[in-house]
C-alpha cells in the first residue's frame, strides 16, 4: 500500500471512527454548560475537546475553575 492511500484511509477511519460524532460534542456541550451555570461562568473548557483532539469514547471533561473570583 503506498503512503498516499494509507493516510487516506486512516483520515477516513479517524474521522469516522475515532474523532467523537455530533452526538458525543452535544453531550460535553450540554455537560459544559451545566457546569458553567453551577460554577457562575467561573470556569473554562480545557484538554482535548477545545483542541479538536478528543477521541471515542469520551472518557472525562476537563474544566478549570477559577476559584476567588
Amino acid at each position: 500500500m503506498k503512503r498516499t492511500e494509507f493516510n487516506s484511509k486512516f483520515r477516513i477511519y479517524t474521522k469516522e471512527v475515532l474523532s467523537p460524532n455530533k452526538n458525543d460534542r452535544d453531550f460535553v456541550s450540554t455537560v459544559y454548560e451545566s457546569f458553567r451555570k453551577v460554577l457562575n461562568n467561573n470556569c473554562i473548557q480545557i484538554g482535548s475537546f477545545p483542541r479538536f483532539t478528543a477521541s471515542r469514547p469520551i472518557h472525562d471533561l476537563d474544566i478549570l475553575y477559577f476559584a476567588g473570583q
